[in-house]
């Protein structure tokens, strides 16, 4: 799949995927009191809501693993009851949406993805076999211990491109001042089964003869280690502006497969900007 094909394809796959997930789901999160009675859980929905909507421009690795990075985009859409404090969000979250919320705790369905991958996307992969669309259900807690920190975890499934499992760990320390400035930073690291890293890292014996790299099987453990950043602008209260970087390091049987090591760099990293503009809405429930 070539790279104008590859960006089209997760444009509209997450665009489809956040609107869905926001109503669907949720239409925004509720607290454990509202969610006691569905009468009270109808008032809830009921309201005023702000969207937030915008785009974020970034550069990635080429297929994960590479050396080289490439231009890429992605929408950037929530909801949230206004009223109700906005939470705190990374460029690193897979895309979900919190059911059950409280001061100290979020809990909720979420939805990961890797891109395709084909030989023709980079000379590197020649020889290697396609990688399908990967997509990857599953769940995400947060612990808020104070009020400018927050521990996160995705728990998911691959269903299609990858059948295994991923522990996702990431934790941010975050501070706003000036009323328009917001600086977070913190730590992450991966866990990872065996057969979430088959397709992207295994050589088998056909790839081998055609690569050129050595035969290599993949073994289950922490894939990577890394840190992440955002500095985010408030130009008004519905203008906001971004600047992210994320960057990890692959470690364990990843970091010594032949395709990271010959053709790839164990070093990865993923940075760039964002622009939302937030738009009140009335919510028709009720009506």
């Amino acid at each position: 799949m070539n790279k104008t094909a590859r960006l089209t394809h997760s444009v509209l796959f997450l665009t489809i995927l956040i609107l869905c997930s926001r109503s669907a789901l949720a239409a925004e999160t509720f607290s454990l009191n509202n969610a006691s009675a569905s009468g009270s859980y109808l008032s809830f929905l009921q309201g005023d809501y702000t969207l937030t909507f915008g785009a974020r421009g970034f550069f990635e690795p080429v297929f994960v693993g590479s050396k080289k990075n490439q231009p890429a985009f992605l929408p950037i859409v929530s909801f949230n009851k206004i009223g109700t404090l906005e939470s705190f969000s990374s460029p690193h979250d897979s895309f979900g949406a919190a059911v059950i919320e409280t001061a100290f705790f979020r809990t909720g369905p979420v939805l990961g993805f890797q891109l395709p991958r084909s030989p023709r996307d980079d000379k590197a992969l020649t020889g290697l076999k396609k990688v399908g669309f990967a997509i990857e259900p599953g769940f995400f807690a947060e612990i808020l211990p104070t009020n400018h920190t927050r521990m996160r975890v995705e728990l998911r499934q691959g269903v299609t491109g990858h059948y295994g499992q991923i522990i996702d760990f990431s934790a941010d320390l975050y501070t706003r001042f000036a009323d328009r400035w917001l600086i977070a930073v913190g730590p992450r690291f991966a866990i990872t089964s065996a057969r979430s890293l088959k397709p992207y890292f295994d050589i088998d014996t056909a790839q081998s003869l055609n690569s050129g790299l050595s035969l290599y099987t993949n073994k289950s453990g922490i894939k990577n280690v890394g840190f992440g950043s955002v500095i985010k602008y408030s130009w008004t209260p519905k203008l906001e502006t971004e600047v992210f970087a994320e960057y990890e390091r692959f470690v364990g049987s990843v970091a010594k497969s032949p395709l990271v090591q010959i053709k790839g760099n164990r070093n990865q990293v993923i940075a760039g900007v964002g622009i939302s503009y937030k738009f009140d809405f009335t919510s028709p429930v009720g009506k």
